[in-house]
């Protein structure tokens, strides 16, 4: 197959600044281009961050912004056709408070989120009348959320010891885009529901 001794490239710039509003509050804005020579996709993702100091030990924070994922390689040797696929998209908003707390020099960090997807992929041979076709082709039409909350600890090195806590909690759901199933929703992908790492050493 003459597509896997393909040659391709990829471009990216980004840019991003600091500004300060007022004494306790930042704002963060971002601009990132990427281009996929491969199927010709430019993506365009604006970013946007800010920080509210309450006091000197809590912060109110929100992001928002796009992000592009490509298709894996391997999605487009499978067929031809597939060369076309966009990359997917995600609109992601989250909203969180941080608190350190100094006499133990811990980093309390709790989020929420929300993640809008488009362009997921989807295997073609699910939306045709044929029942026995089973082809390797892709479309981009997927859509899909994925939202939760998100609870970060860290233990700075202080007395020979760190470490480190994270756990999430969430939901991932894409649109089924079968013959009589449209509008319903199922499981996406690594909808792990619950994760917990634990990491520390001294």
């Amino acid at each position: 197959n003459s597509q896997l001794h393909d040659t391709t490239f990829k471009y990216g710039a980004y840019i991003s600044f600091i500004l300060h509003a007022f004494d306790r509050f930042r704002l963060v804005p971002g601009f990132r281009v990427d281009k996929f020579a491969y199927n010709n996709f430019t993506s365009i993702s604006p970013r946007f961050n800010s920080v509210f100091s309450i006091n000197e030990n809590l912060d109110f924070t929100t992001a928002f912004g796009l992000q592009y994922q490509d298709p894996e390689l391997v999605d487009f040797s499978l067929d031809i056709r597939n060369k076309k696929l966009r990359s997917k998209q995600a609109l992601t908003g989250i909203v969180g408070i941080e608190y350190y707390f100094n006499q133990w020099d811990i980093k309390l960090i709790i989020e929420s989120f929300y993640k809008n997807y488009k362009n997921l992929l989807f295997d073609a041979y699910l939306i045709t009348e044929d029942s026995l076709d089973q082809s390797s082709h892709l479309i981009d039409r997927g859509k899909g959320h994925s939202f939760g909350i998100e609870l970060f600890a860290q233990k700075k090195l202080q007395k020979s010891f760190f470490g480190t806590v994270a756990f999430s909690l969430s939901k991932s759901l894409y649109k089924d885009l079968r013959p009589g199933h449209e509008g319903e929703w199922y499981d996406g992908d690594h909808d792990f529901r619950h994760s917990l790492t634990i990491t520390g050493g001294c």
